[in-house]
C-alpha cells in the first residue's frame, strides 16, 4: 500500500493548516472527504479484500465481528486526531501496520460520539467510496456455490467493515442500511441480487433490535423499491426472497 502520509503531503496547504471542518457543501469539506476516501478507506478495503472472492465475507460468524476493521479504526483515529490539532499532514502510515487493539475502536467511537461533524464526514467518505467501487466495470467471478457474482471483493469488504463498525457502535447502527440503499440505487438488478444475498446472509444480525430499530424503515423502502423494479413473471424467485426478508423484519 502507498503510505497515507504521501497523500497527506500532497494535500493543499489550506487543508494542512485549517482545523477539520465537515461542511460538505464547501470545497474544503469535500476535499477532506475525498482525502479520507482515497488515502485511507479505499487502500484499506483493497488490502483486506485480497483474501476474499466475490461471494466471501469476513463476517461468517459473529465471533469475527470484534476484530474486523480495527486497522481502519486506528488510521481514522489518527486522521481525526491530527486534523483536530490542525495537522492534517501527520504521518498516518499503513492502516495494516496500525495498532489493532480494541482500544482504538473504542477511542474512535468516543470521538465520533462527541463530534457529529467527524461522524458525518466518515459516513460521507464511506458512501462515496461505495460509489467509486461500483463505478468500476463489474467482473463476474466464481463464487463458492458455483454461481457468478457481480459484487467485487472490495464492496464485500466495505459492507463487512461498515457492519463491524456499526456493531461496535463506532457508527450509528442505521448507517449500514443507508449504505445498502445506496448500493441498490446505484446498481443493476443483476448486481442487486448479489447485494441482496449479502443482506440475507447477515439477516440474523441485522434483525437484532440495535439494528432493526434504526433501519426498519430503510429496509421497507429498499424492498418496496426493488419490487417495483422487478417483473413478477420473470423474477418470481427474487420477489419471493424479498417478501421473505420483509416477513423476517
Amino acid at each position: 500500500l502507498v503510505s497515507c502520509s504521501l497523500a497527506m503531503a500532497s494535500a493543499p496547504t489550506a487543508m494542512k493548516s485549517a482545523p477539520l471542518a465537515c461542511d460538505l457543501s464547501s470545497d474544503l469539506g469535500m476535499s477532506y472527504a475525498s482525502l479520507l476516501r482515497t488515502s485511507i478507506i479505499l487502500p484499506y478495503l483493497s488490502s483486506v479484500s485480497g483474501s476474499l472472492d466475490s461471494s466471501a465475507s469476513a463476517l461468517d460468524s459473529s465471533a469475527s465481528l470484534p476484530g474486523l476493521g480495527l486497522g481502519l479504526s486506528a488510521s481514522l483515529l489518527g486522521y481525526f486526531s491530527s486534523s483536530a490539532d490542525g495537522d492534517a499532514s501527520a504521518d498516518l502510515g499503513d492502516p495494516k501496520e496500525k495498532d489493532t487493539s480494541a482500544s482504538s475502536s473504542s477511542a474512535l467511537a468516543t470521538l465520533l460520539a462527541s463530534n457529529s461533524e467527524h461522524a458525518l464526514l466518515l459516513q460521507h467518505a464511506l458512501r462515496s467510496s461505495l460509489l467509486d467501487l461500483m463505478k468500476k466495470k463489474p467482473v463476474s467471478a466464481s463464487s463458492g456455490t458455483g454461481t457468478l457474482s457481480l459484487m467485487s471483493p472490495e464492496v464485500t469488504a466495505l459492507f463487512d467493515t461498515t457492519l463491524a463498525l456499526c456493531a461496535s457502535t463506532t457508527l450509528d447502527a442505521g448507517f449500514i442500511f443507508t449504505l445498502f440503499e445506496d448500493a441498490f440505487s446505484y446498481g443493476t438488478i443483476a448486481l442487486g441480487k448479489d447485494i441482496f444475498a449479502y443482506l440475507e446472509k447477515h439477516s440474523t444480525l441485522l434483525a437484532q433490535p440495535a439494528f432493526f430499530n434504526r433501519g426498519k424503515l430503510i429496509i421497507l423502502r429498499i424492498c418496496t423499491s426493488l419490487l417495483r423494479r422487478l417483473s413478477r413473471a420473470n423474477d418470481a424467485i427474487f420477489c419471493g426472497r424479498i417478501q421473505h426478508i420483509l416477513a423476517c423484519f
